[in-house]
Parts: structure tokens; C-alpha cells; sequence
């Protein structure tokens, strides 16, 4: 199903669940509905009992001869990220607007670091303004870290960026992986020397990314560039 289509219809599904009215109406209101035992639920063809986060099932709801399902374990069964904002009594579901990675989100592992260093986020003529920078230009190290969007968003995206002053370094693989070194590879960037590219994965339900480049992920191997780094990373 088209993802748009997909998260117009768990709005629809559960809408009166997040207990704010039409425009005009009132904020909250109380209701007398039914749970539904005995309804069935098939995904794909397939039986599907909602699961709460305690690892309860959860069961439709009936209103006013309407069924409403729970949005969260629904969402999170067809890949759609899913997340609740309690000040401001927001659902949202799928992508958000962009929103930056910050240095909360981004634990470093080898030779690495966020950054918000202009000096060190100058590169292949554009000035970028954060990003996760390599840091391990005085010997031949592995670049790597963490990013943790613990399941809020739909999407990552960002910059991967290489450059090599002293010619030592033609190329570089930068792979994004799912919760650390040995999880699925999500996206592999192959970067050459003065070369920017932008990219973007889906990342539903994902709490982990891995950022790694191997000493031998680079053309020539244990070779060292000057300037690698994810420029201006984001969450959607």
C-alpha cells in the first residue's frame, strides 16, 4: 500500500482515539464504547492480535458501529513510524517535518564526533552547518558511532562527504546499519575523493543505526582522508 495512503488511513482508523474533537468541538469528551473480543484481525491474510507495550494484547474497540484499532501496534505492524507528543496532543504517524539530528542522538565509537564546527564542516566547496565528522586523520582508523532514533521516525537522510588534500584517498564506503557493526547494512555509500552525496533510508521501528567506514573500506586500503563525514544528518 502507498505509505501516504497507509498513514491517511491509521489516522482514520484511530482518530478518536487521541481524544481531541473537530475544529470547534470540544477538547475532550467522554464516551462509552465496547471491546470487541471476539473480532479478528487478519494482516497480510494473516492472524494478527495487537500486542501493548507491557506484551498484552489489545482488542478493537467499537463506537457508534465503528471499530478502532490501537494506532501504535498497528503502525508499528506495517513499517509506519509512530510517535505521541503529550504537550501538544500530537499523533504522528510516518514522516515528520525534517528535523535535525542533535548531539544527544549520536554516541561516537572510533574516531568520530558530532560536530557544529564550521572549520571542520567546510568541504568540497560548501559550508554545512552540523554534522558527524571523522576525526582520525593523524593515523588509520575506523570511523563509526551510533544514532538513535528509538522508532520516531520514518526517515534518515543526510550528506556523505569525502576529501583528500594529499591524494592518498580515491575512495571511501560509508554503510548505515541497523543497531551496531554485524546488524543489516540499510544503505551503502561509495564516496569518491571530492564528491557529496545526498541520501535518504526509511529507518520505521528502527532504534539503532550503526555509521561505520573500515580501514579497509577505502581505495587504497588503510589509506587516510583528510574530510569524511555525514554533513547536516536529519530525521523525518
Amino acid at each position: 500500500m502507498n505509505k501516504r495512503l497507509l498513514v491517511f488511513a491509521l489516522c482514520m482508523v484511530f482518530i478518536l482515539g487521541i481524544g481531541a474533537g473537530a475544529a470547534g468541538a470540544a477538547v475532550r469528551e467522554e464516551i462509552t464504547a465496547a471491546i470487541e473480543y471476539e473480532v479478528k484481525i487478519k494482516l497480510n491474510g494473516k492472524d494478527f492480535i495487537p500486542i501493548n507495550v507491557d506484551g498484552s494484547p489489545m482488542y478493537p474497540i467499537s463506537y457508534k458501529g465503528s471499530n478502532y484499532l490501537p494506532v501504535r501496534a498497528l503502525a508499528n505492524a506495517l513499517s509506519v513510524a509512530v510517535d505521541y507528543d503529550p504537550v501538544n496532543r500530537v499523533i504522528y504517524l510516518g514522516e515528520k517535518d525534517r528535523i535535525p539530528l542533535e548531539g544527544k542522538d549520536y554516541v561516537k565509537n572510533y574516531t568520530s564526533q558530532f560536530s557544529t564546527d564550521k572549520n571542520q564542516l567546510n568541504v568540497n566547496g560548501k559550508q554545512y552547518d552540523w554534522g558527524i565528522v571523522y576525526t582520525g586523520t593523524e593515523g588509520y582508523y575506523e570511523f563509526s558511532g551510533f544514532i538513535y532514533p528509538n522508532g520516531k521516525y520514518q526517515k534518515f537522510g543526510g550528506v556523505a562527504c569525502m576529501n583528500d588534500m594529499d591524494n592518498s584517498t580515491d575512495e571511501v564506503t560509508i554503510r548505515i546499519r541497523e543497531k551496531d557493526y554485524e546488524g543489516k547494512v540499510l544503505k551503502e555509500l561509495v564516496v569518491h575523493k571530492g564528491e557529496s552525496i545526498p541520501f535518504e533510508i526509511d529507518i520505521p521501528n528502527i532504534k539503532t543505526l550503526y555509521i561505520q567506514n573500515l580501514v579497509y573500506d577505502r581505495v587504497p586500503k588503510s589509506t587516510n582522508p583528510d574530510q569524511m563525514l555525514i554533513a547536516e544528518p536529519y530525521f523525518k
